[in-house]
């Protein structure tokens, strides 16, 4: 070839492919598909840690909140009690001021009393009413699984337990509760003595029965239910030390007072169960034998109600018991003689209780009044004013407080 030619551009060889001057569409597009990736990685931890920041800052705003009493306690009342008692139970620093709040939260929230079972012109009832004393109007509830006669009742434990009874003429050993706050009702294992006319007494998470008659014999025995969130189990105890029929009991300060019932005649006796102890005492008899009365403690004070002292006819009688004494003393009488009636306690105020007495037997047939004793600090008789009637008259009932 001559100077200066520029030599002429060689034919690619047969499969040969010309190297590329730039990255291939796919590579460009798997890059801008990893670059949008890890912009969304940075995005996803950039937002989870600025939800972890929120959340920190409202879990140290809501600490602040719940230190301040009043709204730890406006808290509680809107929630009710039982949800207060197990928020204060599970969160440690959260709930610390709930737990201080705890007590003032079972004074402030008001109480609902309930009226279960029982009888009326022959037939027996199921039936499941309620008086809400706050705003003092009665309404009826669920009604119980089972109609039962002479039964007996208590709160424990947030839930009101239904125990023994008599239906179509059998004596029962079958147990109910009724969920306030559910309103529903659950089984519960059966005693292992039916009884009818028995009674019943909440200590601690124990529930005791005592006494009751099963055909026509007075009993002296007495079983405790254990209640637990996961168990429940029954056991016996000490018997009494003479057999009990439709007798009264209420607890105070670890000790179950029984008082009344008849066995072959008509009881003025008394007994005190220790029952740390496992013990039973006997106490001063009550100036009047009775059966079918009801009993209830406020402070250190046992009051017993009306009852039933022979030839068909309901006492109006009221005595009261000082457990510090051990001295027995008439207060003012009911002004509806009763027996087979329930007596339920709740404080509407710091200085005031009330005992409010409801249905029974007069003599002549179940009643539905409703009446109120209001009872002094130290115990003393402040009088009684009537409440409204039950819906449905009822006698050989039982009953229970809840303040969920």
């Amino acid at each position: 070839m001559g100077a200066g030619l520029e030599p002429l551009p060689s034919a690619p060889l047969p499969g040969c492919a010309t190297p590329a001057a730039a990255p291939p569409l796919a590579l460009a597009a798997a890059q801008d598909d990893l670059l949008r990736k890890l912009e969304q990685i940075d995005l996803a931890k950039g937002l989870t840690q600025q939800a972890a920041r929120r959340a920190r800052l409202q879990a140290a705003l809501l600490l602040e909140l719940l230190q301040l009493p009043e709204l730890a306690r406006a808290v509680g009342l809107a929630a009710g009690l039982r949800a207060a008692q197990r928020f204060a139970g599970v969160a440690r620093s959260h709930g610390s001021s709930m737990r201080q709040m705890l007590p003032r939260l079972c004074e402030d929230v008001q109480p609902q009393l309930f009226v279960v079972g029982g009888c009326v012109a022959g037939t027996e009832l199921a039936c499941l009413q309620h008086y809400d004393p706050q705003h003092n109007v009665w309404d009826v509830r669920q009604a119980m699984p089972t109609e039962r006669r002479w039964c007996s009742g208590a709160h424990c434990m947030g839930k009101i337990y239904v125990v023994g009874g008599q239906q179509d003429g059998h004596v029962l050993a079958t147990v109910e509760r009724y969920d306030v706050e559910m309103d529903v009702w659950e089984a519960v294992p059966d005693m292992p003595t039916a009884r009818e006319a028995c009674a019943v007494a909440t200590c601690g998470s124990c529930l005791y029965v005592c006494g009751g008659c099963q055909h026509d014999e007075a009993l002296a025995v007495t079983e405790c239910l254990n209640i637990d969130t996961a168990t429940m189990w029954w056991e016996c105890v000490a018997e009494m030390p003479c057999g009990r029929d439709a007798c009264a009991a209420a607890s105070l300060t670890g000790r179950v007072f029984v008082v009344g019932g008849r066995c072959q005649d008509f009881l003025s006796s008394a007994d005190m169960l220790q029952v740390q102890s496992n013990r039973w005492l006997p106490l001063p008899p009550m100036p009047t034998p009775r059966l079918g009365c009801s009993a209830a403690a406020v402070g250190k004070h046992l009051f017993v109600f009306g009852g039933h002292a022979g030839r068909g006819r309901a006492l109006a009688a009221v005595e009261r018991l000082d457990t510090s004494a051990f001295v027995w003393e008439a207060v003012a009488e009911m002004p509806t003689p009763r027996l087979g009636c329930v007596s339920l306690c709740h404080r509407p105020s710091a200085s005031t209780q009330c005992i409010c007495v409801f249905g029974g037997h007069n003599g002549q047939g179940a009643i539905a009044a409703a009446e109120c004793m209001d009872v002094a600090e130290n115990g003393d008789v402040l009088g009684w004013r009537p409440l409204p009637c039950l819906p449905t008259p009822t006698y050989a009932c039982a009953g229970g407080v809840s303040r969920c």
